[in-house]
C-alpha cells in the first residue's frame, strides 16, 4: 500500500511541471530555449525519479515515465508561449 501512495503523490507532484514552467517563465527565471538546452539532462532525471518512485519493474517506469517526459515538452511549449507574451507586452 506504501508503493501505491509514494507512486500516486510523487507521480502527481510531477504533473506540476507546466505549472511550475508558467511561473518559473513569468518571473523571468527560466525560459524555453533553458529547457531545450537541458532536455536530456531531464529525461535522465525524470527516468531516475521514476524508477525511485515506482515498484522495481520495467513496466511500472516506463508508464509514469512517459507521461512526465510528455508535461516537460508541455513546459517547454508553455514557456515559448509565455516568453511571446512577455516580448509583446515589453
Amino acid at each position: 500500500m506504501g508503493t501505491i501512495i509514494s507512486t500516486v503523490f510523487y507521480t502527481g507532484v510531477l504533473f506540476l511541471l507546466p505549472i511550475a514552467s508558467f511561473i518559473l517563465t513569468k518571473i523571468g527565471i527560466i525560459d524555453a530555449s533553458f529547457l531545450k538546452k537541458y532536455r536530456r539532462h531531464a529525461i535522465v532525471v525524470i527516468l531516475i525519479l521514476s524508477a525511485v518512485i515506482t515498484p522495481p519493474d520495467i513496466l511500472s517506469q516506463i508508464v509514469v515515465s512517459i507521461p512526465i517526459i510528455g508535461l516537460y515538452e508541455t513546459a517547454i511549449l508553455i514557456a515559448k508561449r509565455v516568453s511571446k507574451k512577455n516580448e509583446i507586452e515589453s
